[in-house]
């Protein structure tokens, strides 16, 4: 295994550099170019005649964005050979257990990632250091440690929900359904419980996303560049709408730190049931098209409905299942399976729409103003 993973690390020399150099384009040359004179220099007379002085740009958010795309990007790279059968075919012949194999493409995926980002990030910070005064540089280093698992997790999930699928569309579009799916759950939950505003006030879906993390870190320690304190991650308030946000974002965040650990598990552990002949044929895994497609009619059925949508949108969010279905068994005739499927997916939503008024219009006038008062 070690020879095969010198081999396959000196293989992806040139796109290593190349990320690296996508990295310095769009965080390093923003930061050589700009010009912070007037921080450096008139930092003292601005906050003496106006209080305060304007946003400092250090393109820190620069970097973390790509951080996020590469991500995403690299596994994708890394294990396209899967999605190959002459390629998969080579791979499995070697003198290496198959799991040796995925492991090798995944740890160096990990190095072009993180080797990527890491020397971009602190030629960038050289740089800043260089030109910049009146900055807390340690704050850096909390930045750069506080994107690595993130980061990780991001990487690990696009892994191990790509490698289900048997082509490579297949597999982009099951990553970017399943990165969507949480978020998507949540902000169905909030349209349809219509009758318990007070539950869910400030309570924000956009926080289940694998990103948000990344985001939050980047803004938490970014700032304490500038101002030398640290932006709480919580923000310990008895506001009920941050109190909601805090809640959404650890929620958000253990479910997506889990996720990733067992996506690495699952990842090196499935591989072993891996086979050959299974490359370009239709994606039958679980976490592909056969899930995603049902849960994603039901939940968009859902949140229409709670949204007061008119039978347009079911009609079209019918027919979009009906074409992902088509595309996912590649003919039009998808069979009475999944005619079936679909039919239950679109009365599943309305019927998922419909419970909570109607558990509420069995309770008692009194249970409903209790349940109203305990959750505001």
């Amino acid at each position: 295994m070690k020879k095969y993973f010198v081999y396959l690390l000196k293989k992806n020399l040139l796109p290593l550099a190349c990320l690296t150099l996508f990295c310095l384009i769009i965080y390093v040359l923003p930061i050589t170019v700009e010009n912070y004179y007037s921080w450096n220099n008139l930092y003292d007379t601005i906050i003496e005649n106006h209080g305060y002085y304007g946003r400092l740009n250090l393109y820190y958010g620069n970097i973390s964005v790509v951080l996020g795309m590469l991500s995403v990007f690299v596994p994708i790279f890394m294990f396209s050979y899967k999605m190959n059968r002459r390629s998969v075919d080579m791979h499995y012949s070697l003198p290496l257990s198959k799991t040796k194999i995925l492991i090798s493409h995944f740890l160096v995926g990990l190095i072009l990632m993180f080797g990527a980002y890491t020397v971009a990030y602190f030629l960038g910070f050289i740089t800043i250091a260089i030109k910049v005064d009146r900055l807390y540089l340690i704050n850096y280093l909390w930045l750069y440690l506080g994107s690595l698992i993130p980061a990780f997790v991001a990487y690990s999930v696009t892994a191990f929900i790509f490698t289900r699928a048997n082509t490579t569309a297949d597999g982009i579009i099951s990553v970017a359904g399943a990165m969507c799916f949480f978020p998507m759950l949540i902000g169905m939950i909030c349209e349809i419980a219509y009758h318990f505003p007070n539950n869910i006030s400030g309570f924000d879906f956009s926080w289940f996303f694998p990103f948000s993390m990344l985001v939050k870190v980047t803004t938490a320690f970014g700032n304490a560049i500038t101002s030398g304190e640290v932006t709480k991650l919580f923000a310990s308030s008895s506001n009920i709408y941050e109190y909601g946000a805090d809640i959404a974002m650890l929620t958000g965040g253990i479910l997506w730190t889990l996720l990733g650990g067992a996506a690495t598990a699952g990842l090196i552990l499935w591989e072993k049931k891996s086979k050959a002949e299974n490359c370009g044929q239709v994606s039958e895994s679980i976490f592909c098209y056969k899930s995603l497609i049902p849960a994603y009619t039901v939940m968009l059925i859902a949140t229409a409905l709670a949204a007061d949508a008119d039978i347009t949108f079911i009609i079209v969010i019918g027919f979009a299942a009906f074409i992902a279905t088509v595309i996912y068994r590649r003919t039009i005739k998808i069979g009475w399976k999944q005619t079936v499927i679909l039919g239950v997916s679109i009365v599943g939503g309305i019927v998922l729409y419909a419970i909570p008024a109607f558990i509420a219009n069995l309770l008692p006038e009194p249970v409903n103003q209790m349940i109203e008062m305990l959750t505001y």
